[in-house]
C-alpha cells in the first residue's frame, strides 16, 4: 500500500502530521508514505483532485482506496491501514 501524503510548508498540520506518519512509516513494512509538497509539484495535487491540506490517499496498484483530508487522531490512520489491508 501507497499513502500518498499532500502538504506545504505553511500548512501548520501538515507540520504537526510529519511525526505521525514517519512513525507509522516506521511501523508498517508494507506501507509506502510518498510526501508530495503542492507547492513544487501543483500539478500532481490537482490531477489528485486535492483541495484541502494534509490529504491522504491510500493507494494499492495505483488506485484509490480512500482519503482522508485534514489532521485527525493517530488511530484513525492506523486504522485505515488495517481496515484497508
Amino acid at each position: 500500500m501507497v499513502i500518498e501524503k499532500y502538504e506545504a510548508s505553511w500548512c501548520h498540520s501538515c507540520q504537526q502530521l510529519k511525526p505521525i506518519m514517519e512513525e507509522i512509516g516506521q511501523r508498517y513494512d508494507d506501507v509506502d508514505v510518498v510526501t508530495i509538497d503542492v507547492e513544487n509539484d501543483p500539478d500532481k495535487a490537482t490531477n489528485n483532485n486535492v483541495k484541502g491540506l494534509p490529504t491522504l490517499i491510500f493507494k494499492d496498484a495505483g488506485n484509490e482506496l480512500k482519503r482522508i483530508t485534514g489532521l485527525k487522531d493517530k488511530q484513525e490512520y492506523i486504522n485505515t491501514i488495517e481496515e484497508l489491508k
